[in-house]
Formats: structure tokens, sequence, C-alpha cells
């Protein structure tokens, strides 16, 4: 669900970045250390203040992002662990039980287990794709033909910082997208070959 958040405000913050048009009110803002010094010494023309609050809106996304990592990242990090448990030891199982209740059994265990994967996987699979769109949805705002430098320099400077990507890491140690579910499908694959074939 907090996953489902961050997507859905990540799209709505590119198509507010490629559909950024100007505006002559400048605001205080404060987005926090180093960012915010850089922007107080630069933003001095008309033309901005949109973008900064969508700069801080972006700040504030990253920020979720973090708690999710920190609050659900060891949690992904054992399903992970168990998923490829499981799926090895139904490859394993597979590969000795020649019945075919026993077949649909464990297959139809097999992919509930990994639906269970699945879906954390891919709506952080989707929170990568979206981040790597935000600073492609800015420059598309025609930001270069903006005649004042200043403008031009901050936005410039944005699109550095856009650039980042997004990830979800289980226990900061791999990230959960769908190269990983697809990497614990695979090795539970091999692992069912190398049973089947030894058993034949």
């Amino acid at each position: 669900l907090y996953m489902f958040y961050v997507i859905k405000m990540l799209e709505q913050l590119c198509e507010k970045l490629e559909n950024l048009k100007t505006d002559t009110n400048i605001e205080d803002f404060r987005v926090g250390g180093k960012t915010l010094k850089i922007f107080k010494e630069i933003v001095s023309t008309p033309c901005k203040s949109e973008l900064i609050k969508l700069m801080k809106s972006h700040h504030n996304l990253l920020e979720i992002t973090h708690e999710i990592q920190k609050i659900f990242g060891f949690v992904f990090f054992i399903r992970i662990f168990m998923t490829t448990f499981v799926m090895c030891s139904t490859a394993f199982s597979l590969s000795m039980f020649e019945e075919s209740s026993f077949f649909i059994s464990f297959l139809m265990y097999a992919i509930g287990t990994s639906a269970q994967l699945s879906i954390p996987c891919y709506f952080a699979n989707e929170i990568s794709v979206k981040s790597d769109r935000l600073s492609t949805s800015l420059f598309h705002s025609k930001w270069y033909l903006e005649e004042h430098k200043e403008y031009r320099k901050i936005v410039s400077m944005s699109m550095e910082v856009l650039r980042k990507k997004v990830t979800i890491k289980s226990a900061k140690v791999f990230e959960v997208n769908l190269e990983t579910f697809l990497a614990v499908c695979n090795k539970a694959y091999a692992l069912y070959a190398v049973f089947n074939s030894i058993k034949n």
C-alpha cells in the first residue's frame, strides 16, 4: 500500500515536471542541509517557485521511500530467503515424485509462495522505473528556452538530483525488484533441472 502511494506520487510528479510553467511568486522554502544553501544562492529570478515546490515533494518522497526500506527491509530479506528455500525444496520434491497429485500440489504451493514475493518486487520495481523518468520529464519541460540563466542553472542542478535512481533494498543487501524475483525463479528451476537429470 505504501509503495503504491509512492508510485502514484511519482507519476504525478513526472506529469507536473513535464508541464512545468512559469510563476513569478518567489516563496521561502526549506529542503534542508546543503541543498537549501545552494538554492538560496541562485534563486533570485522569476519562473522557479513551482519547481522548488516539486523538488520539495521529491525530497519528501525520498524520505517516505527510506522509511519503507527501514521498516520493511528486513521483512523483504526474510521473504526472499524463505521463498528461495521453499522453491528450491519444491523443485527437489517435484523431481522425486512422479505422481500427478503430488506434482500438482507442490506446483500450486510453489506458485503461491512465489506470488507472495512477486507483489513487493513488482511495486518496488515500479518505484525505480517511475523515478528514472523524473529527470527526463523535467528536461521535456523545455526549460532550455527560458531566458533567465539562473533558472536554467537550477533546472540543471535539479536534473542531477532527479537522476539518482530510487531503489528499495532488503536489509541493505538485495535490491527488491523484478530482477531479484526472476533470479530466485531461475535458481529454483536450475535446481529442479539438476535434480531431474540426476534422477534420470
